[in-house]
């Protein structure tokens, strides 16, 4: 009789190992798709920590339109966050908040943003004539 109960015990336990292990799966495969176009600091600590977003590069037309300003931690200079439609090299549209510290970014540049998700890596200003065709055909249409 012992050994059924083990057995019941065992048989929900891995039920228990299974529901978890998919449902982990489902939200690290499937955080991508909740995150997308999302500005809030949870996506991008999110699209940060799931091992299964992959870097990706955009491409941004600097404007002089930040949505706030903050102070730097030690320092009295200024911190512009930009809130701003990006494209791929295909010239698909990802909506992205990227930080410029302690100073206003130039209107019509172009930046190279390297992005994990909504998460913003890096980004560097490039000339025009380094932006993909149809990204730039895209930005230029802004």
């Amino acid at each position: 009789m012992s050994v059924n109960k083990e057995g019941r015990v065992m048989k929900k336990s891995q039920s228990l190992f299974l529901v978890l292990f998919l449902a982990l799966g489902g939200l690290f495969f499937g955080s991508p798709l909740l995150t997308k176009n999302r500005t809030s600091n949870a996506a991008m600590v999110m699209d940060l920590l799931n091992p299964f977003v992959k870097n990706s590069t955009v491409y941004i037309k600097t404007t002089n339109e930040f949505i706030s300003t903050y102070k730097s931690q030690g320092s009295d200079e200024e911190n512009y966050v930009y809130e701003t439609n990006s494209f791929t090299e295909k010239g698909n549209n990802r909506t992205l908040k990227y930080i410029s510290f302690e100073k206003k970014l130039t209107p019509n540049k172009f930046l190279k943003v390297t992005t994990k998700g909504q998460d913003v890596r890096r980004w560097e200003e490039i000339e025009k004539s380094e932006v993909p065709e149809k990204a730039l055909k895209k930005l230029e249409e802004k």
